[in-house]
């Protein structure tokens, strides 16, 4: 089944060349820097220059005051505190700040992180009914909470006090006009920069973030020395950053200065817990970047709370023991080695249903995986999201019944989709992109037929939209330019790395290449004769099934043995510098291809 693309390159105007001469850079970095939404000179120079001394005022959030004259009067007065988190990355970064910082004020805390199984995502009344017996005055959630109403109800029937941060969007119901009616809860304090009444000036921020900035007015009111607090807040910024990248944030605005701060930060840090992670990880503690964090170490991280328990996670970041959180790291990054096998295993499977089945003629993909662990099902559905850019369900079996998770594309909103079809989940959540739910196994059929019977996606929403910043020959990339492209850093999502385009490209020479000759190298020559060594991470059979959209199987098994065939491409790439054996060399690393 071919992936349709649509390739658009980005024509923002502005002078380049002036925006080159006022922060003496290269006028492509101008252009890069306005493709990015970057417009007048004072947000160029703060683009160019995040500084933490900018983030915003925690106190514009709605409730923050509230919430921390709350908290500094059970800390003054030994009231029992827990903390209840979430089992994901940036649940587990948030817990760990939270603690931190309130045991710096000496609180009477402790934390809890709910199983993914047997309590499911944030509040639920077991742990509600567990703080009750324990004896605990205080629950304060991070990452969770601005959805648990029910739960936050029966925890004040119950006397507790309740502090709520967040950062996901307030719940709502859809009804038959589609109106939304939105759902609020009964906290004693609620922090969310996503609610409804709150007009924080940029909502875009994780839950580590909320709780770095609920953590910072509490030392900010304390009567703790300022080193001191500067000391944790640098600490704690690590963590933030962490939580932001592995929740995969907008680097914008505060989070790129957090971001940007936290990679410094990692580079130098004596945190024998971060410290532990990266050296099991196998990677250089100098060189952590944002890919390092969202798709190494963050795995690592995420692992504990899918196939055990986040609190393995949790225990790791606590402790500050290096022979211990050597050894909690250690079994991260091995739970995260099954993780990935099983992944790959389900991956497969998914595949293999879409393709030879009717369901790969879906608009909306609902994949059953009865045998696959639950806690997969999301990276799964992510999987097959950006194989075939539709829609996707991936639905596994429990004990309770069936469950699933599902993920979507811009053009479809998945959660008032799914709010459409209610009545057939026994529990369904989300937001635009993202959603989990429960059924009942009867429902499955009657749930694929009505998902794409009211589906109006068109065609050409179902093509992935490829956005170039400019069109680039190969002879205009330097090593100058290259380096230039650290003023742009960090890069992740909603701050892409440059793309450029090149066309009209000889195929000179290809040859697979990697461990298990999975890539491939390409040596193509420009219309100018001048070649230049390329790299594709795509496989080379997706590669000769490309070729083979144009040329004869022979052709196309001469163009990947390396035979010359005269074969011209148009290509999507990302210049880079390598190293080989202390050699520097230009690469030119090809994301995209079409015919010429």
């Amino acid at each position: 089944m071919s992936r349709k693309e649509s390739w658009v390159t980005l024509a923002k105007r502005a002078d380049f060349e002036l925006i080159g001469k006022e922060f003496n850079i290269d006028p492509v970095i101008a252009r890069l820097i306005r493709n990015r939404d970057v417009e007048d000179m004072a947000d160029i120079r703060k683009y160019l220059n995040p500084d933490i001394k900018d983030l915003h005022d925690g106190y514009l959030m709605k409730d923050m005051e509230k919430g921390v004259i709350l908290m500094l009067d059970k800390i003054k007065n030994q009231k029992k505190i827990r903390i209840i988190g979430d089992y994901d990355i940036d649940g587990v970064t948030s817990t760990y700040i939270l603690y931190r910082g309130i045991t710096a004020l000496s609180g009477n805390v402790d934390a809890v992180i709910p199983d993914r199984v047997l309590d499911g995502y944030g509040l639920n009344i077991n742990l509600i009914n567990a703080a009750i017996e324990d004896g605990i005055d205080t629950i304060i959630t991070c990452d969770n909470g601005i959805s648990a109403a029910e739960e936050i109800r029966h925890a004040k029937e119950n006397g507790l006090t309740v502090i709520v941060t967040d950062h996901h969007n307030q719940p709502y119901t859809v009804d038959d006009n589609d109106n939304k009616e939105y759902i609020t809860v009964e906290a004693d304090a609620v922090i969310d920069p996503k609610r409804i009444d709150c007009n924080y000036p940029y909502p875009g921020i994780c839950g580590a973030m909320v709780a770095y900035k609920f953590i910072e007015k509490l030392l900010q009111e304390s009567k703790i020395d300022e080193k001191e607090i500067d000391k944790l807040k640098e600490n704690l910024i690590m963590y933030a950053a962490i939580g932001t990248v592995g929740d995969i944030m907008e680097l914008k605005d505060e989070n790129r200065a957090v971001v940007r701060k936290g990679l410094e930060l990692i580079h130098k840090t004596d945190d024998i817990s971060i410290n532990a992670l990266i050296k099991a990880a196998g990677i250089s503690k100098e060189r952590v970047d944002t890919y390092s964090i969202g798709f190494i170490l963050g795995p690592c991280i995420n692992a504990s709370g899918r196939l055990e328990t986040a609190k393995k996670a949790l225990d790791l970041f606590i402790n500050k023991n290096e022979e211990t959180c050597n050894a909690y790291a250690e079994e991260l990054v091995e739970l995260n080695t099954q993780r990935k096998a099983l992944t790959e295993e389900f991956a497969k499977k998914a595949y293999e249903i879409v393709e030879t089945t009717e369901i790969g003629n879906d608009k909306v993909l609902v994949v059953s995986l009865f045998d696959c662990h639950e806690s997969l099902a999301g990276i799964i559905a992510g999987r097959v999201k950006e194989r075939y850019n539709k829609p996707t369900l991936v639905v596994t079996e429990t004990q309770e019944g069936l469950k699933g998770s599902g993920r979507s594309i811009e053009a479809y909103n998945m959660f008032d989709e799914m709010s459409k079809v209610k009545e057939l989940f026994t529990k369904f959540g989300g937001h635009a992109l993202a959603a989990g739910f429960s059924l009942e196994k009867d429902k499955l059929s009657e749930l694929r037929k009505k998902l794409n019977d009211n589906c109006t996606l068109r065609d050409d929403e179902l093509c992935e939209v490829v956005r170039l910043d400019m069109a680039m020959p190969f002879e205009y990339v330097s090593s100058k330019l290259i380096s230039e492209f650290a003023l742009l850093e960090p890069f992740g999502q909603g701050n892409k790395k440059p793309l450029f385009g090149e066309k009209n490209l000889t195929i000179a020479s290809c040859k697979t290449v990697g461990n298990e000759r999975k890539f491939l190298k390409l040596d193509l020559r420009t219309e100018n004769g001048n070649l230049f060594s390329c790299v594709c991470y795509d496989s080379p059979e997706a590669f000769k099934d490309f070729l083979m959209e144009k040329y004869d199987e022979t052709i196309a098994d001469d163009c990947i043995s390396g035979r010359p065939t005269g074969i011209k491409i148009t290509v999507c790439y990302i210049p880079e510098i390598k190293e080989y054996y202390g050699r520097t060399y230009l690469n030119m690393n090809i994301k995209n291809y079409k015919h010429a």
